[in-house]
């Protein structure tokens, strides 16, 4: 089995999957079975074009187009765009103050025009107050979080 799973064309990453199944199978049947390894081969992460980021930011409700927006011009992770509040966000300076998610160090990001505009646009429809959190779910909130 070793030697027929080594001679298919397919990726090693492929290659381990089906030596990890075929493991299961041999110790289910009481089968011998000495798992060869296969180290996978890193790829880089596919980024999608500015372009078409741009085309789902147009196409999506306020808040979403605020969110994906933010999230476009900083890098930062849902869950550092879930923490973010109000009072985080400097309409003159252009920047939020992030808070990060992985026990790193807090840091400020520029943000461009049209995301500034549509943050404004996404807090005034909402009416939100400086405390609030920008983008409220029932999974997250400020009050539960060990961030302040």
């Amino acid at each position: 089995m070793k030697d027929f799973i080594a001679n298919l064309e397919h990726t090693p990453s492929w290659k381990k999957v089906l030596c990890t199944l075929y493991a299961h199978y041999a110790k289910h049947f009481s089968l011998h079975f000495e798992k060869p390894r296969y180290k996978p081969i890193p790829k880089l992460p596919k980024i999608p074009l500015e372009e078409h980021i741009n085309y789902i930011i147009l196409n999506s409700s306020r808040k979403y187009a605020s969110a994906f927006s933010t999230v476009r011009d900083t890098g930062i992770r849902p869950i550092e765009c879930a923490r973010i509040l109000v009072k985080d966000i400097d309409f003159n300076k252009k920047t939020i103050n992030i808070r990060t998610a992985k026990d790193g160090t807090a840091r400020i990001v520029k943000i461009k025009d049209d995301t500034i505009a549509r943050l404004r646009e996404y807090i005034g429809i909402k009416g939100l107050s400086q405390k609030d959190n920008l983008y409220p779910s029932s999974s997250f909130s400020p009050e539960n979080s060990n961030i302040r």
